[in-house]
């Protein structure tokens, strides 16, 4: 007796698949073998026609198997669902590229300073609200193009906190290591506006300058934290979980990141 059904699963691998009578809910288990075009591999929801039968070990099993819809038209149909798929798909990778973007670019509140084991309040209690993004580093040179400490400048003069900065100056101070929380080598630097600015270098994630002097030049990218004394700069290092923008110290020509 013939009957007619859906394929509701099948392992292309192994080569066997279910099907699910018409009005059913039981299954049927069906070999590759036993389909009578061995050309058209079989695929979920092809629409067959099967008789039972019971295999070696008398389990009921379909037998006879035949494509109701014919291959051409088949083919087209599953070619229509794959295109549906890939054009879901592309949608949902364009959401899911956004809003890594938006993490990863979005301005972020002080208080949420993702340094481990440490915040920003463990390095000044001091910090304006305010937020701000800049781009990349502009060019430190002391000829033409940007002036390197342009970007400190303005922020302080604007009480800015959360702001990407570039810049150099002279070590006026060595302070000893904060090991409150994670360890950072700290130190003050005299910019060439005047402004000094206290660099806190996490050296728990960065490499410790070692041989820093006093009189040293220091270049620095990093985030900028605002207090009345002239600011503090932070995360001069490389973030190990990627979500913040890297920054780096250079003394005597090696980086610090």
């Amino acid at each position: 007796m013939k009957y007619q059904g859906k394929i509701s699963s099948w392992n292309e691998e192994r080569g066997f698949g279910f099907i699910k009578w018409n009005g059913a809910d039981d299954k049927l288990f069906v070999h590759i073998s036993a389909f009578s075009e061995k050309h058209r591999k079989p695929a979920v929801c092809d629409v067959v026609t099967y008789e039972v039968g019971k295999d070696a070990g008398g389990r009921s099993q379909a037998q006879n198997v035949a494509f109701v819809i014919p291959a051409k038209r088949s083919i087209s149909a599953r070619s229509g669902n794959t295109f549906s798929f890939g054009r879901f798909a592309s949608i949902g990778l364009v959401v899911i590229f956004g809003i890594v973007g938006y993490l990863q670019y979005a301005p972020q509140a002080p208080i949420q300073y993702a340094e481990s084991g440490s915040s920003a309040q463990d390095i000044s209690p001091s910090l304006s609200t305010q937020t701000e993004s800049i781009g990349a580093p502009p060019s430190i040179s002391k000829h033409g193009g940007n002036e390197p400490d342009s970007a400190v400048s303005s922020a302080y003069a604007n009480h800015q906190s959360n702001i990407q900065v570039s810049g150099i100056g002279v070590v006026v101070k060595l302070l000893p290591n904060d090991n409150d929380g994670s360890a950072h080598q700290k130190f003050i630097l005299r910019l060439a506006s005047g402004q000094t600015l206290l660099i806190a270098h996490n050296i728990d994630l960065a490499k410790k300058i070692d041989s820093l002097r006093e009189g040293d030049t220091v270049e620095f990218y990093g985030q900028y934290e605002w207090n009345e004394k002239g600011g503090i700069v932070h995360w001069t290092h490389h973030d190990p979980q990627g979500s913040h923008v890297g920054g780096w110290l250079k003394h005597q020509g090696q980086m610090f990141q």
